[in-house]
């Protein structure tokens, strides 16, 4: 049977596609109407079409980055019409997401999208293998995030198996903020390493940034290649992850809820004095956790790397806004994903408007605890020792507290020239503590520059400023 001659799906994509290399047609336009009226027709038809072509459908490299492949995309999309007519749904899913992701690419320019292929079991055949995908607003958005991203995986389910990775950043209101996906086989070390080279190569080149995940094999040693050691990048580990291995080996919840409240001390004096009492529980424990480098779990030994950010919440939370897409398609887990990330740009987009229409200068969150630490900043007493220098004593005044009598009467050391406390909270989070503001307010000196410009209101517009574009899915052309 002559293929121009045949009524289906695949026959009407081909010739169609063959009629516009004499014409002028918007291949923009082309594409859009292929990929809304003809491509939703052809998985039914594929069991019935696998007469052989003899074509050689990997004649190039077929992969699609930002840069506009101009004329080779018609030879792509021909050569993606032979391969519907030939084979299995899953390559027929790789096709026809690399004509969708060209259209996207198109729309919405400094999006990546990388491959992975390997050989398929037909000898000189290639088949999917994993992909890689970062929109544009959302690489632009990170620029003006804290340098902590948290990663995590997530399986596939239904027709199409594999797993899901997220990386996952925060806004300067700790909203969640995407930044890149991957579809790969497993959660190996050879995926792990892919990924995360991608993010290193393609969405994010900043140095000093901190990751944060599980103790997964293949994220140990992805964090071990090129580009992400200290100081080009720091490892931390989640917390809940380690604190759940823990209760899974020592089946003792009281300790583990002990350890939990170490981990989280912000002075190390404090962390040792919780740390000892543990030992005295059961040492085993203690050794358990010290085993473990301690600037990966324990934050007063992360030198505000991870800006208090201490589990992996920041992922598992979008994995599960996606948990019922998991069964869906590749090209459609894609879809929700853009539209997903729409969503969140446009209506922050909004509120950051809002925000600074009424004055605010900074994050909801942060405000909250600048406000808080202002009223005990009250209570404070405040001795200069370096006015030029700007060293203060600072001795908290007492208060009452649930559980104690009393809490305070500690004093502590502010430096405001090298932007530290002794009680670490200022270097830890980015945000002046109280005894900072107390020091401020003795001297009369303006606080505000004391605050990492993540949590402005007009670095978080800046983050929604980028807006993503829509994709024509039907629009009806004309052929000569």
């Amino acid at each position: 049977m002559n293929m121009y001659e045949d009524t289906s799906s695949a026959s009407r994509l081909l010739a169609l596609v063959s009629q516009s290399c004499s014409s002028d047609v918007n291949m923009d336009h082309l594409i859009s109407y292929i990929v809304a009226n003809e491509v939703p027709m052809l998985d039914n038809e594929i069991s019935n079409n696998v007469e052989e072509n003899n074509v050689d459908l990997l004649e190039y490299d077929h992969e699609i980055e930002h840069e506009d492949p101009g004329p080779h995309i018609l030879t792509l999309l021909i050569q993606c019409t032979l391969s519907m007519l030939r084979t299995t749904n899953f390559i027929l899913l790789w096709r026809l997401a690399m004509i969708i992701n060209y259209t996207r690419v198109r729309a919405n320019p400094g999006t990546v999208v990388l491959w992975r292929k390997k050989a398929a079991e037909e000898q000189g055949k290639e088949m999917f293998k994993s992909v890689f995908w970062a929109f544009a607003p959302s690489i632009q958005a990170f620029k003006h995030c804290r340098p902590v991203i948290s990663v995590d995986g997530t399986h596939l389910y239904g027709k199409y198996k594999g797993t899901l990775l997220v990386a996952v950043a925060v806004d300067g209101d700790n909203k969640i903020m995407p930044v890149a996906f991957a579809v790969v086989e497993k959660e190996s070390i050879d995926d792990w390493t892919w990924f995360m080279a991608c993010i290193r190569e393609k969405v994010c080149p900043r140095r000093k940034l901190c990751v944060v995940s599980d103790r997964h094999i293949g994220l140990k040693h992805a964090m071990m290649s090129d580009g992400w050691a200290p100081p080009d990048g720091f490892h931390r580990y989640c917390l809940r992850h380690m604190a759940s291995n823990f209760q899974n080996k020592f089946k003792d919840k009281h300790l583990k809820n002990a350890i939990h409240k170490a981990a989280l001390e912000n002075q190390i004096c404090k962390f040792n004095e919780r740390m000892d009492a543990i030992g005295t529980i059961n040492e085993k424990a203690r050794q358990w956790w010290e085993s473990v480098p301690l600037e990966k779990w324990a934050l007063c030994h992360d030198e505000g790397k991870r800006y208090g950010i201490t589990t992996t919440n920041l992922s598992v939370s979008f994995n599960n806004v996606l948990k019922g897409a998991r069964s869906l398609p590749i090209t459609a887990l894609v879809q929700l994903t853009f539209y997903r990330l729409n969503k969140y740009f446009d209506e922050r987009r909004s509120s950051c408007e809002r925000m600074l229409c009424d004055g605010q200068n900074w994050t909801g969150i942060v405000n909250q605890k600048l406000s808080h630490n202002a009223e005990n900043a009250n209570r404070h007493h405040v001795e200069t020792f370096d006015h030029q220098k700007g060293i203060f004593s600072v001795k908290t005044g007492h208060r009452s507290c649930p559980g104690h009598v009393y809490k305070g009467g500690h004093t502590h050391l502010v430096n405001l020239k090298e932007k530290s406390c002794s009680c670490q909270k200022w270097q830890l989070y980015g945000i002046p503590c109280s005894h900072v503001l107390a020091a401020c307010e003795f001297r009369n000196i303006d606080f505000e520059p004391y605050v990492k410009p993540w949590y402005k209101v007009s670095t978080m517009e800046k983050v929604y400023t980028p807006k993503f574009h829509p994709i024509l899915d039907k629009l009806r052309i004309k052929l000569r």
